[in-house]
């Protein structure tokens, strides 16, 4: 149904704002990759007018203006982002892409295989003394969305990305993305010799719907207590999270 734009409850005549709907479109755009969310919001935006770019899957400027335009003329947050509420505004619209041209040859290309998204922490030395700073990155395989957070080994988990001075955004465009550093506003100082602490990075193909309790501001102590109740705080909205963890001994 997400690839066809032809959702069964259209068929059967059952109103778009029925519950199980919702959920089920739900379903579908999590599965979606990032590729395929943009290829699909391209093509409905085409079909009105909105869009007159290549169908391609790859996001520019000119889509993402596009898509805050259909926001703004919706009743959306017109942020420009590829979120569920677009997509389910979208979802059953009847104006196909227009034809020819590029978007005519984007329908019949074989789509590209995407590898699965990899995720890795590293740090720029693996034993730190206490007063020296956290010098770390991580690295994804493609565009994606990202949450990292810092766990100082006494049972005090915050969020590290993304925060208010680097990005309030967790996708991802670049390949790198620094974590924690000397020069950066977010950063985190170690002062217990002897402590090991952790820094753990989450990405996914798609967004996370995050719980009130996953919603607090950057460096601000968490209700979970160990990284793997946070870990699985974050699955139940999204099972396919990639993690990577980064050890750091403290001396």
């Amino acid at each position: 149904g997400q690839f066809t734009h032809t959702p069964y409850w259209k068929c059967l005549q059952i109103e778009k704002t029925n519950p199980k709907m919702s959920e089920q479109a739900r379903d579908w755009f999590d599965s979606m990759s990032v590729e395929d969310r943009v290829t699909f919001i391209q093509r409905k935006l085409a079909g009105l007018g909105v869009y007159n770019g290549p169908v391609n899957g790859q996001s520019d400027p000119q889509f993402t203006n596009a898509v805050a335009v259909y926001q703004a003329q919706n009743q959306l947050i017109a942020d420009g982002r590829l979120n569920f509420d677009t997509y389910y505004s979208l979802l059953d619209d009847d104006h196909p892409a227009a034809a020819g041209g590029a978007q005519q040859a984007a329908l019949v290309m074989p789509k590209p295989v995407v590898a699965p998204l990899t995720v890795a922490l590293t740090s720029s030395k693996p034993v730190y003394k206490a007063g020296e700073v956290l010098d770390a990155s991580v690295a994804i395989s493609h565009d994606a969305f990202l949450y990292c957070f810092y766990d100082d080994g006494l049972g005090h988990i915050a969020r590290l990305y993304p925060n208010r001075y680097q990005s309030a955004d967790p996708l991802v465009r670049s390949r790198s993305l620094q974590v924690s550093a000397a020069n950066q506003a977010v950063k985190i100082r170690f002062d217990s010799p002897g402590a090991r602490e952790r820094v753990a990075c989450y990405g996914s193909d798609s967004d996370f719907i995050l719980s009130a309790e996953l919603k607090e501001k950057e460096l601000v102590p968490l209700p979970m207590k160990t990284l793997s109740e946070l870990a699985g705080a974050l699955r139940k909205s999204n099972p396919a999270l990639i993690e990577s963890v980064l050890e750091v001994s403290v001396q």
